[in-house]
């Protein structure tokens, strides 16, 4: 359902003040994440969907998900392909956010960064999955957690890393 002002007030505010004691893109963009789907949750997935407007700062994604995702299907109707996403779209929009630029496709945005094992990896971090070469991404946001554009039917959603 729709935010009251007192709930959307309260996420604004937990969410600038990590953005505060973040002390990189990445970790920033990882709570953009978080934030984007804990106000509007199962965020529409659209294959070759990706919302790609350019910021001047950290806090600017605040306005569009409180123009955009309060609750409300603004104009959806008039844009759907502008407010969804897919897995590589989902990342490409978050980073960008925070001056990152990633390739487009799931396979290309693992050339913008180096492996890590598992076990080091870090909020903000992308992880990439398939079975037979990289088609799918998502951002890891701690506690073997990780928000990706799942599928149509769940769209942009947090859930546990794969074993």
């Amino acid at each position: 359902g729709q935010l009251t002002e007192e709930e959307w007030q309260r996420y604004e505010l937990i969410f600038t003040k990590a953005m505060n004691e973040a002390t990189s893109k990445k970790e920033k963009a990882a709570i953009a994440a978080i934030f984007m789907t804990s106000v509007y949750p199962h965020m529409p997935y659209d294959w070759g969907g990706g919302h790609h407007n350019e910021y001047s700062n950290d806090y600017s994604i605040v306005k569009e998900i409180g123009e955009t995702y309060n609750g409300t299907w603004c104009d959806f109707q008039e844009n759907p392909r502008l407010h969804t996403f897919d897995c590589s779209g989902f990342t490409q929009y978050v980073y960008k956010n925070f001056g990152v630029s990633l390739n487009r496709t799931a396979a290309a945005q693992y050339s913008n960064g180096k492996s890590v094992k598992k076990s080091n990896l870090q909020a903000g971090d992308l992880v990439m999955f398939g079975k037979s070469g990289i088609n799918h991404v998502g951002i890891y946001i701690g506690g073997n957690e990780f928000i990706h554009a799942a599928n149509p039917s769940k769209g942009v959603i947090n859930q546990d890393i794969p074993r």
